[in-house]
């Protein structure tokens, strides 16, 4: 159930890169980054009061203070922080070539997370790990892209710097997440829970920091004048992205390790390709269909990696 979860992350999360990505170039990365956060923890609110009868008094109390801050904390990095830098890579670099970094993401986390002494996988594991990123990456770097960046562009370095530093900033923010779900275990919180104190960490560390840098009106008047129309762009990125991604990443976590999440949440770059070939009919080559098959049997390799071993 877990590496199903985090399939449907990944499923979910690849078809919000295309609104986001829209959102993005109409309004801004800032605008979009600050509006979705504070959009989705209300709508996650929302949820909790729906579905497990949660007043607004008892979103706040229940978690304890280690749930908190993990949870909290690991929004700030991943979400404030991590998501703003991918958005902005997005914006200079396109959605293919700024997705290429995100196969960082599983390193990052397997050392974090080996390194506190929450994680662990074993050869078979590593291997699909491995196969995974090296399916992934066949994907990014042989599919044509009908706006392709070049490094003639001024803005090149900076992109791929944020594109870097997102990829970052998303593995240690996965391995926190982990580190505060298991804290969240004894409070018996939901993961829709969890999903919303990341997203309230986060929402009011995008806006704190908008606000001391004075660029408030600037993040909102894009949103509240709905400049070149990317509101619907932007609403329906944070349905998919936010809220229903961020809550079934939650499952995930709640149920395998932060590394093996993390690879599967990779697979991100695969479901945008076949996204872009049955619904924007591109055209797909020979590398990206085996760098699919690759990483395809990759999670299969890792999802299966304690029988393999066993077996063998």
């Amino acid at each position: 159930m877990g590496e199903l979860a985090a399939i449907i992350t990944s499923l979910v999360w690849a078809i919000g890169i295309f609104p986001f990505t829209q959102a993005t170039q109409r309004m801004g990365a800032l605008p979009v980054n600050n509006f979705r956060l504070a959009l989705a923890m209300i709508l996650l609110s929302l949820g909790l009061f729906a579905f497990y009868g949660l007043s607004i008094f008892e979103q706040f109390t229940i978690p304890s203070s280690s749930a908190w801050l993990w949870l909290g904390v690991s929004g700030v990095i991943g979400l404030a922080i991590g998501d703003y830098l991918g958005f902005s890579s997005f914006a200079i670099l396109g959605p293919r070539l700024s997705s290429i970094f995100s196969t960082i993401s599983p390193g990052v986390a397997l050392i974090l997370g080996l390194s506190i002494g929450n994680d662990s996988l074993n050869s078979v594991g590593f291997i699909g790990m491995l196969l995974t990123i090296c399916g992934v990456l066949l994907v990014l770097f042989f599919r044509k892209s009908k706006n392709p960046t070049t490094n003639k562009s001024p803005e090149w370095k900076k992109g791929l710097l944020f594109a870097f530093l997102s990829a970052v900033c998303q593995g240690v923010g996965i391995v926190l997440s982990k580190m505060g779900l298991e804290g969240a275990e004894v409070d018996k919180l939901n993961p829709l829970h969890a999903a919303w104190i990341r997203m309230v960490a986060a929402t009011v560390a995008a806006y704190i920091l908008a606000t001391a840098q004075g660029r408030l009106r600037e993040i909102t008047m894009p949103v509240i004048e709905n400049k070149n129309k990317g509101i619907y762009f932007l609403l329906a990125g944070t349905m998919c992205g936010p809220v229903i991604g961020m809550s079934s990443s939650m499952v995930a976590l709640s149920l395998i390790s932060a590394s093996v999440a993390q690879t599967i949440f990779s697979l991100v770059p695969v479901f945008v390709l076949l996204i872009a070939i049955l619904y924007y009919k591109e055209k797909i080559n020979m590398a990206s269909f085996l760098g699919s098959l690759i990483a395809i049997i990759g999670v299969v390799v890792l999802i299966w990696r304690n029988d393999i071993l066993n077996y063998f």
